[in-house]
């Protein structure tokens, strides 16, 4: 009976006793970005930490290295360079550094857009003051790094869904604990998941 119900709402079972154990689940894993997000990021700020570099520059280097991504966050940093009418510089010998960022040679020097890890580990400082109010808002925090030198943070923030917050409200109603993964720093994940109402 229960997979001719499943049936009839668009549901395909392949094991009918999985769904009769539904009942005992207790956590559900969600992923924050395209589940509990919309997924469609958009710049929300872009802060020069060097006076030598302008906006318009630090947007053209960063133009360089995304412009060819297709993941979401370099979509949300090209459709903001597209409406800035901001022409991207020319990247060579592009590279993703696995779960930092990307790095490459543009106009003769190696740029890197990188994430907070990274630039604690290569003991760049800046004063932090000016991430906080992003993280807060619950922002996706880049850094842009030219010749070795700090040059911009790029704030991306992503929608939360409408009915996210419902459902999380559903699913504690029911007993279980939803709980929230992502690669974002602790700040802005804490941000969506208050947000949320997730404890």
């Amino acid at each position: 009976r229960s997979t001719s119900i499943a049936a009839k709402n668009g549901l395909l079972l392949k094991n009918r006793n999985a769904l009769e154990q539904a009942n005992k689940v207790e956590y559900v894993l969600l992923d924050k970005t395209g589940t509990l997000t919309e997924g469609q990021f958009t710049v929300t700020g872009l802060e020069l930490m060097s006076k030598q570099f302008t906006r318009e520059e630090a947007l053209k280097y960063i133009g360089a290295l995304e412009k060819n991504a297709n993941h979401p966050l370099a979509i949300g940093i090209m459709n903001y360079l597209n409406k800035q009418a901001v022409q991207p510089y020319e990247a060579h010998n592009l590279q993703a550094l696995s779960g930092v960022g990307l790095v490459a040679t543009v106009q003769n020097q190696e740029v890197k857009i990188v994430n907070e890890k990274e630039v604690a580990r290569l003991q760049l400082t800046f004063d932090e003051t000016i991430k906080t109010n992003y993280q807060e808002q619950g922002n996706t925090l880049s850094y842009l790094i030219i010749a070795g030198q700090l040059v911009a943070l790029l704030a991306l923030g992503d929608k939360v869904k409408p009915e996210a917050k419902t459902f999380i409200a559903e699913l504690q109603a029911q007993g279980i604990t939803p709980v929230m993964l992502t690669g974002d720093n602790q700040t802005a994940a804490s941000a969506v998941a208050n947000y949320l109402g997730m404890k």
